[in-house]
């Protein structure tokens, strides 16, 4: 569904696609998206 909405989009002229918060960057990096930004998570614990 990723890879048909994206040539949709390509073969419309779009040019720029934003794909923001994922965990999946080698499934979208096969259908040719590169990152733009890196998140990291950080978690601390809450003793009370």
């Amino acid at each position: 569904m990723v890879a048909r909405a994206s040539e949709l989009l390509r073969d419309r002229g779009i040019r720029t696609c934003l794909i923001d918060w994922t965990v999946r960057a080698d499934f979208y990096g096969r259908l040719g998206y590169l990152p733009w930004r890196r998140y990291l998570m950080y978690r601390r614990s809450i003793e009370g």
